[in-house]
């Protein structure tokens, strides 16, 4: 496969490509548009192992032949293929974003089956500059315009309550889905105690045009499907793409990719940097800025906040339910922010009153009572003092 990249400028994010040279097991989301058919044959080139999940809406008449050929993509390079087939009503509040809740629950259930760490989007620098346009238009702050990044790590909650039916026998490495839900899934990869999992996002292609990636095939003969909704301007997305970012991105991809890689640099310095983290547990010092840190912590933890939810950053809180964010301040009369997952569990007396003496906040207590390697090393930090 080496002949693939032969004559090819297209290079994936060093970022991306290390993270998914660890060697963690990947599912790639998979369209068989040209984004994720390029990135399908750019991975492969590089010798990355990974699988496939693809959600066939049944929205467009080749919608069938477009699974199909995914299938033989798939057996032809011994990779499985996980498929859940949806059938929209009628009545489509907003299929954007019901489309996308699908997806993304439906690559949670496949990591929390099947024991998937890594899930590989083809988010390309088009993708990043209209949601730079869209966020503009809304009215939005640095940290909140540069929306996507290379590496991220994301939370989803997984639904468990049907069980799902799987056609090994005559699909052989092709799991077909029609329920979006599991009966049974891995405890190693699920918290404890919880209907949700956690895996990295990893987005390879977030500096190269969907131009140069349509190329790409078109050079070499490989096939893709267009996706003839991506010119239906009722579409948000598709009013920006057609009026304004495809033109810009198609004279001024170099600059713009280079903007972009600027940006998130300078986000990252705004950002500071955390005073302790795990990806789990989030410790940020209170000084100029720290809301923005906050926000960052939250967005590790795979949940976007509403400006509603910012709001309660000013005390103790817990965040869309599950996110705790606590206030501290220790001996030293030093500040922090505690930010974590909700943890009920019973705590033992001789910790009630090692925290009292401490004065943890209580939202942090039980947290920190069920992950005491993190206690140690906060004391060894001297936060908690």
């Amino acid at each position: 496969m080496a002949q693939i990249l032969q004559n090819s400028e297209i290079s994936l994010d060093e970022v991306a490509l290390n993270e998914l040279k660890k060697q963690k097991k990947s599912i790639l989301a998979f369209s068989h548009g040209v984004d994720s058919t390029a990135l399908f044959y750019l991975l492969v080139a590089q010798n990355i192992e990974f699988d496939l999940a693809l959600v066939n809406y049944n929205t467009r008449k080749n919608s069938t032949i477009e699974a199909q050929s995914a299938i033989e993509l798939a057996q032809k390079f011994g990779k499985k293929i996980y498929i859940k087939s949806v059938k929209f009503g009628e009545k489509k509040s907003d299929f954007e974003r019901d489309a996308r809740e699908i997806r993304y629950e439906f690559f949670a259930q496949i990591c929390a089956k099947f024991g998937y760490e890594n899930v590989i989007f083809a988010h390309q620098l088009n993708d990043l500059f209209e949601w730079f346009l869209m966020r503009f238009s809304r009215g939005a702050g640095l940290c909140n315009l540069i929306g996507m990044s290379a590496v991220q790590r994301c939370e989803r909650a997984v639904n468990f309550k049907d069980e799902i039916v799987f056609d090994d026998e005559k699909c052989g490495d092709i799991v077909s889905c029609d329920v979006a839900s599991f009966a049974k899934f891995d405890t190693n990869i699920i918290k404890q105690n919880s209907n949700s999992v956690t895996f990295t996002a990893i987005r390879p292609l977030l500096n190269v045009s969907k131009n140069a990636l349509r190329e790409f095939l078109n050079a070499r003969n490989l096939r893709y499907f267009e996706d003839e909704s991506n010119t239906d301007t009722r579409f948000e997305r598709n009013f920006f793409r057609l009026n304004f970012s495809d033109e810009f991105i198609g004279r001024f991809s170099a600059g713009v990719a280079r903007s972009f890689g600027i940006l998130q640099r300078e986000k990252e310095q705004i950002l500071g940097e955390f005073a302790f983290e795990n990806g789990e547990f989030f410790v940020i010092k209170k000084l100029v800025g720290w809301e923005n840190l906050c926000d960052k912590a939250v967005k590790k933890m795979g949940v976007i906040l509403s400006t509603k939810e910012r709001e309660k950053f000013s005390a103790d809180c817990v965040l869309c339910g599950k996110i705790c964010l606590s206030h501290y301040q220790n001996a030293n009369a030093h500040e922090f922010i505690f930010i974590h997952f909700r943890e009920d569990v019973v705590m033992q007396k001789k910790f009630k009153e090692l925290f009292r003496k401490l004065r943890v906040p209580k939202f942090a207590r039980t947290y920190l009572f069920a992950h005491r390697e993190i206690l140690e090393k906060l004391q060894i930090l001297e936060i908690l003092k």
